[in-house]
């Protein structure tokens, strides 16, 4: 790791709170994997509150990076959705200074698979078609 510390998009409720989507487990998880790869606490920082989308993520990580004068941010996400992601945060951050990098993840079902024969691949695609044009 490059960095001194990980940034980890709060995505739902305050710890404690039911949540349907159990988005605050997301949160959780994410924390204990990371424990378990001997990250500690003091190097992850959890940021946002209730985001709903890319663009609400893209403005907390713009207010995060900005404040501690981070100089590049570090956006991991699965293919389909990656230039949609990558659009967005080069819009929000424009102007920062801030060198976006967004790696694309490419899932083992993706590997020499024609996407549109994949159900679940299929499933994103139209999930992120909708993200687009909406």
């Amino acid at each position: 790791m490059c960095g001194k510390r990980l940034k980890v998009r709060y995505a739902g409720t305050p710890p404690g709170e039911l949540v349907a989507d159990n988005s605050s487990l997301d949160t959780s998880l994410t924390r204990s994997v990371l424990h378990r790869l001997g990250v500690p606490d003091t190097d992850i920082d959890i940021f946002g509150s209730r985001l709903s989308n890319t663009y609400e993520e893209a403005l907390a990580l713009r207010g995060w990076a900005v404040g501690t004068g981070a100089r590049v941010v570090i956006v991991p996400t699965e293919a389909i959705p990656s230039r949609r992601v990558h659009w967005v945060l080069q819009h929000v951050l424009a102007g920062t200074g801030i060198l976006v990098l967004v790696p694309v993840d490419h899932s083992p079902e993706e590997a020499g698979v024609e996407w549109w024969k994949n159900e679940k691949l299929l499933i994103t695609f139209r999930t992120e078609l909708g993200r687009v044009v909406s």
